[in-house]
């Protein structure tokens, strides 16, 4: 991420046993109003050789103090990574997603705003739109 000041902080990584084959970012959108970026990682995996993928987009609007992410992927062996089926709304509400394993997740996605000690927050704000 870029501050405002010029200083550079955070990192994104992936924790992943699987080989990166190629990766692209351009900058997509870029005006006064907001700037976007769009993503794309392929890696080996259940596809083949580098017909696994993850893409996405950013956008930064002026004035905002959010990042809007989206993200598409096709991951892993689609067989395994099914939404769970409820026989009941009371069922769905009971439902706890971080007790749903359906595999052993040897892989992840993971970003800091704060590694490289430059972005130091004093508070967070939970969104009320939720």
């Amino acid at each position: 991420m870029h501050l405002r000041g010029g200083a550079w902080t955070g990192r994104g990584w992936f924790e992943t046993p699987k080989k990166c084959r190629s990766y692209k970012v351009a900058v997509v959108e870029s005006g006064p109003v907001f700037a976007r970026i769009a993503f794309e990682y392929r890696f080996d995996g259940f596809r083949g050789e580098g017909g696994d993928i993850y893409r996405g987009t950013a956008q930064i609007t002026a004035g905002q103090e959010i990042i809007y992410l989206t993200e598409d992927f096709s991951l892993g062996d689609p067989k395994v990574y099914r939404e769970p089926q409820f026989a009941s709304e009371a069922e769905e509400l009971l439902w706890d997603w971080w007790q749903w394993r359906p595999h052993e997740a040897a892989d992840n996605f993971c970003f800091s705003f704060t590694a490289g000690g430059v972005f130091q927050p004093t508070h967070a704000r939970a969104s009320s739109t939720m």
